[in-house]
């Protein structure tokens, strides 16, 4: 199953993207797609901290992943 979120907002800072992540239950699977990867590198191993067996992705500039 994929989900996609549109809630997402440019104005989000890091507390909230972490807090949205780790109230999240049941992912298995997070696509980082938006961001300066000094920026996406940190968030990832806080995601990568905070949920466990997690799997994230960071695919380069059309890069096609297989989900």
């Amino acid at each position: 199953e994929v989900v996609h979120i549109n809630a997402y907002s440019g104005h989000a800072d890091m507390a909230d993207l972490d807090n949205f992540v780790v109230s999240t239950e049941g992912i298995k699977k997070i696509i980082l797609v938006h961001g300066e990867l000094d920026e996406m590198n940190p968030f990832a191993q806080r995601i990568r901290h905070a949920k466990e067996g997690v799997e994230i992705l960071m695919p380069e500039k059309e890069e096609e992943i297989l989900i």
